[in-house]
């Protein structure tokens, strides 16, 4: 597991790079046996440090249209959500164990 973060708190172009290089080592495309990316088409996929890592590592992208409804991005339903709920039981535990204490950027990875 890698936990990063940015000083605004979102995602951009250099985290995305740093998470390709995780996932290609435990996912270890080849070009007998490529991977499907599916992309949201957040700006932070849009670099040519990735482009070069999707090219040189058999990474196959299929990027997303932006602002389409949640039918048309199958991870939002599928593994998003899932996530999103599990850490949202995890805040709430830390919450009733840390009464008064607030949820802080180094706590969420722990979550």
């Amino acid at each position: 597991m890698i936990v990063t973060f940015s000083d605004s708190g979102w995602i951009n172009g250099s985290i995305f790079v740093h998470y390709l290089h995780h996932f290609i080592s435990f996912v270890r495309p080849t070009k007998e046996d490529p991977v499907l990316i599916v992309l949201d088409n957040h700006e932070s996929h849009i670099s040519l440090g990735a482009y070069q890592l999707f090219r040189e590592h058999n990474l196959h992208v299929l990027s997303l249209k932006p602002h389409v409804s949640h039918k048309m991005q199958p991870q939002d339903l599928t593994v998003f959500s899932s996530i999103k709920n599990a850490y949202n039981r995890q805040c709430e535990l830390y919450k009733v164990n840390n009464p008064g204490k607030r949820i802080t950027q180094y706590e969420v990875g722990e979550l």
